[in-house]
């Protein structure tokens, strides 16, 4: 196979290199593309000024783009899709907040995701003998960085009870998201398979889900050729992103 050697093909393969497991072999396997779509609502609890608050979010979407997906064969009978998110935009349009002194509702509040650089979500996968599924889908892995990821404040805040106050609702708010980061990492895994079968689209009117991602990803592999190859110790890259 023939490689690139041009500084920028060396600065793309570093770059990918510093991002992943050591001593993988990387493939470039799609360039840029937008994915959009649901999040499940969700309920935090988060103190402020010694009170403890039921936190309900709902309404919450997402949209932003896939820069790069590489495929990393390090194992035999193993393999994992790496998905460089940038930009995620995460929106939660209403915030339903109550508890012993008071009740508040806020408006739109935006979560941004990936904004400072490539934010790598993992999808691992194993071969089978099976002839009817040769690809199994095994787990998700995405963890969020502390400097790569952002929360803002609500568009509006409405506040009633003692005590309470438009400032209070934002910081306690906040600072609820931050400290529950770990909700959000999980959402992010729920919809993990609606963003790689952008890459790896399914078939019409098949549901997307961990069950139907794993066809789609044989497929495209070995429409690709990349099943056929070789492991490497080392980073190959076989394309550049327009």
């Amino acid at each position: 196979m023939r490689r690139c050697l041009t500084p920028f093909c060396v600065a793309v393969a570093m770059a990918a290199l510093s991002c992943s497991p050591a001593n993988a072999a990387l493939k470039l396997v799609a360039s840029k593309v937008n994915v959009s779509g649901r999040i499940a609502d969700m309920t935090q609890t988060t103190t402020a000024s010694g009170y403890r608050f039921r936190v309900g979010l709902s309404g919450l979407s997402y949209k932003g783009r896939v820069d790069r997906a590489l495929l990393e064969q390090k194992d035999p009978g193993k393999l994992t899709i790496w998905l460089a998110l940038r930009d995620i935009v995460i929106t939660i349009n209403r915030t339903s907040i109550s508890g012993r002194p008071g009740r508040a509702t806020c408006g739109p509040i935006t979560i941004r995701l990936g904004h400072r650089r490539d934010l790598w979500i993992a999808y691992d996968f194993k071969t089978t003998p099976e002839a009817k599924q040769p690809l199994q889908f095994v787990k998700t892995r995405f963890s969020l960085p502390a400097d790569n990821w952002a929360v803002g404040s609500p568009s509006w805040v409405k506040v009633s009870g003692f005590g309470m106050s438009r400032s209070k609702v934002v910081t306690g708010l906040r600072s609820g998201l931050i400290e529950n980061k770990n909700q959000i990492e999980k959402r992010m895994i729920d919809v993990a398979p609606t963003m790689l079968a952008k890459v790896a689209p399914v078939p019409n009117n098949t549901p997307v889900n961990r069950h139907s991602i794993a066809p789609a990803v044989h497929r495209k592999l070995k429409t690709k050729g990349y099943l056929s190859m070789k492991l490497e110790p080392s980073i190959d890259v076989v394309g550049i992103i327009g």
